[in-house]
């Protein structure tokens, strides 16, 4: 029996072939009636998807120039509306987002969550009245959110686990993967005695990942003849008349652990270091799990950011395309592999073992 094409379904629906083929692909330029009347027709009649046509398709509207219609909303959570500029990782992240958006043919727009006087239920209206179908929600890394809000007709896609509440498709930094990579670069350079140094919102905002990678991993290596150095947590202090316990706190737990490189996500603690007269990296290593351009000195792992805003863009552009929206029965998580960018804070070889 020959293949059901797309001239067949549409000399059964009575339409073009082009209006079939939008349908099938959930084009908005189709009405949601002829849409699920195509749809269904489609299903009766047995149609199914040749992947090879399909992938070449893709790759031809790909090598058309894209044509921007729709937009977007990309919500941040910062304490101010501008704040999210002065947060690298988060730049990056909307970088990602954007780039990845016109590639789809998206616009996005910008929307802070805590404007004056917008309730979830006024933004939902304002998204709605817009004609804004897709959400991506950008947290403040330090907050975790319960997002009191209506995600009926939205598809929806958040960075990281800030969000604890609803549960929706996510990308996200693969904090474990990450924390193994440092870990095996640092054994590889002759380093056995590895500290771990975080403040305490890190491991909520990693779905608890960090502390336990670096615990499990560390133990997947031997030529381990010291116990290994327990994990310093900080608290969540930030202003900076509490700059001072963080370091106070964290240089005794160096005096105590003695370790020869430390893993972080702090960039503090490289600056703390060499002020209480201990030198980079002659003494002890310094590798960063967030680096970043900004820190290009340090050595350590950069989470592939760009990417990390380009996999949300795409989480919501398939929900789209599907003709899926509200909250997810099983929400996806995707993972952004993070890889190893080169300082000046982390030596090549370490040669302070006896």
């Amino acid at each position: 029996m020959s293949p059901v094409t797309l001239k067949m379904i549409a000399e059964k629906a009575g339409t073009t072939v082009a209006t079939v083929s939008m349908a099938l692909r959930h084009h908005k330029r189709i009405s949601p009636a002829t849409r699920q009347r195509i749809q269904r027709l489609a299903d009766e009649m047995g149609y199914q998807v040749n992947p090879a046509v399909a992938a070449l398709m893709t790759h031809v509207r790909r090598s058309r120039p894209v044509e921007t219609k729709e937009t977007l909303a990309v919500i941040h959570t910062f304490p101010t509306r501008e704040d999210w500029r002065s947060n690298e990782p988060t730049r990056r992240i909307v970088v990602g987002i954007e780039t990845r958006g016109r590639q789809l043919g998206y616009r996005t727009e910008m929307f802070w969550h805590n404007e004056p006087g917008m309730s979830p239920e006024r933004l939902a209206e304002i998204l709605r009245a817009r004609g804004i179908r897709g959400v991506i929600f950008v947290p403040w890394p330090m907050h975790l959110l319960n997002l009191d809000f209506d995600w009926t007709g939205f598809a929806a896609a958040t960075i990281n686990y800030n969000v604890t509440s609803p549960p929706l498709h996510c990308s996200a930094e693969d904090f474990f993967g990450n924390v193994r990579l440092a870990i095996d670069e640092l054994w590889r350079r002759g380093f056995r005695r590895i500290g771990f140094v975080s403040k305490r919102y890190h491991e909520p905002e990693s779905s608890y990942r960090l502390a336990a990678a670096y615990t499990r991993f560390l133990t997947l290596h031997e030529d381990r003849s010291l116990p290994d150095p327990e994990v310093l947590l900080m608290e969540n202090w930030n202003r900076e008349k509490f700059q001072a316990r963080h370091r106070d706190a964290f240089l005794a737990w160096h005096k105590h652990e003695r370790c020869e490189a430390i893993i972080t996500l702090d960039w503090d603690v490289g600056r703390w270091l060499p002020a209480a007269g201990i030198k980079v990296p002659e003494e002890v290593s310094v590798l960063l799990l967030n680096q970043c351009p900004r820190f290009g000195h340090f050595s350590g792992i950069d989470p592939n950011y760009e990417m990390l805003g380009a996999a949300a863009m795409d989480l919501v552009a398939e929900q789209i395309t599907n003709n899926e929206s509200g909250l997810p029965l099983s929400p996806k998580e995707v993972l952004a592999h993070g890889r190893w960018a080169e300082g000046k804070m982390v030596r090549a070889e370490n040669r302070n073992r006896e």
